[in-house]
């Protein structure tokens, strides 16, 4: 089962870690995940949280959600199948399309900092992969452009002069002000 406050940190009234280091307050908030149990958690610890798959136009539409500002991806796409990003791109930026788009996901190249994980595994055992600086930002380059989106990139916690940071961040916006600048509030 997953950790209800490390999944839904985004529904609390309050500033809660996000990730290592972010933090975020919104008005009107709400989780999905996959994971029934654990969304059956979410919702028993008292937040607003959907057991519906966000890459299915259909599911996320019998939901009756309102479309959100600000879609949050932390440390999801790298448990996704390669093959089934085009499906999470199209969902999220094709027909969501939120003002703004935060996805983080491990940085490989940092995986040598680590003293107990083995050279070339990744960090965690449902990972499908973990991109390099340069992998991630070409797959977010190119999502911006094929959706309409204007992407900047940003280090989360430690960062190795060498290796960059131990997670990547990338900021996705497209021309709504105020989502810009909320999620510029999330990401520092």
């Amino acid at each position: 089962m997953h950790d209800p406050v490390g999944y839904y940190a985004v529904y609390n009234d309050s500033y809660e870690p996000l990730c290592t280091d972010c933090a975020i307050v919104w008005a009107n908030r709400y989780g999905l995940d996959l994971d029934e149990a654990g969304v059956a958690a979410a919702v028993d610890a008292g937040y607003e949280a959907y057991a519906a798959d966000c890459r299915d136009p259909e599911a996320m539409a019998a939901i009756g959600l309102e479309p959100a500002e600000l879609v949050i991806a932390g440390e999801v796409i790298e448990h996704l199948d390669p093959d089934r990003l085009p499906s999470l791109e199209r969902s999220v930026f094709g027909h969501a399309r939120p003002g703004a788009v935060i996805v983080t996901t491990p940085n490989s190249e940092f995986n040598v900092r680590y003293p107990n994980l083995a050279a070339g595994a990744l960090r965690h055992p449902d990972h499908r992969f973990e991109w390099t600086r340069a992998e991630f930002g070409a797959w977010a380059s190119r999502v911006a452009t094929a959706y309409g989106y204007a992407v900047s990139f940003r280090p989360v916690g430690d960062v190795d002069p060498d290796l960059g940071p131990s997670t990547q961040l990338a900021l996705f916006t497209r021309g709504d002000t105020v989502a810009r600048n909320r999620a510029a509030e999330v990401t520092g």
